[in-house]
């Protein structure tokens, strides 16, 4: 294997870093985003507690330094979201972020998954309906 250039390590981590997707579809429609222009479509498909625990013990072993807990979809949408956020803080995973629109009402546990969650990214897609690039995006009162 070709080693990386020193001027480029910097940016990697010492310990890897996972993503996973704990449900498989996404409440929004955004232009910008595979999932939301439906190349991946939804379904009501979610992870089960027992897969992610095996997953969270495997990445826990391997040294991971921070767990993503979304990748195209939307994780509040997952309903055992706190359960999964408090385990995967249990294993000393050092850093667990989540990724979303916020574009419901206060989903289940929300304000205590928050307790578990390192960083909080809040997806904007655009501030007002008025932005014609952006209003086609807004919710359409279905995810599937």
């Amino acid at each position: 294997m070709e080693k990386i250039p020193d001027q480029l390590t910097w940016a990697l981590p010492e310990k890897p870093i996972f993503s996973i997707d704990t449900t498989n579809a996404c409440n929004l429609f955004c232009k910008c985003c595979s999932r939301g222009q439906r190349y991946e479509k939804n379904t009501k498909d979610v992870m089960s507690y027992k897969l992610f625990t095996s997953i969270i013990e495997k990445i826990a072993d391997i040294g991971a330094s921070a767990l993503n807990l979304f990748v195209f979809t939307e994780p509040f949408l997952q309903q055992n979201l706190l359960k999964f956020a408090s385990y995967a803080k249990s294993k000393s995973i050092a850093d667990i972020n989540l990724s979303s629109n916020l574009s419901f009402p206060e989903p289940k546990d929300f304000i205590k998954t928050l307790g578990y969650i390192d960083k909080l990214i809040v997806s904007v897609s655009g501030f007002s309906q008025k932005n014609l690039f952006y209003k086609p995006l807004w919710w359409k009162n279905r995810f599937c």
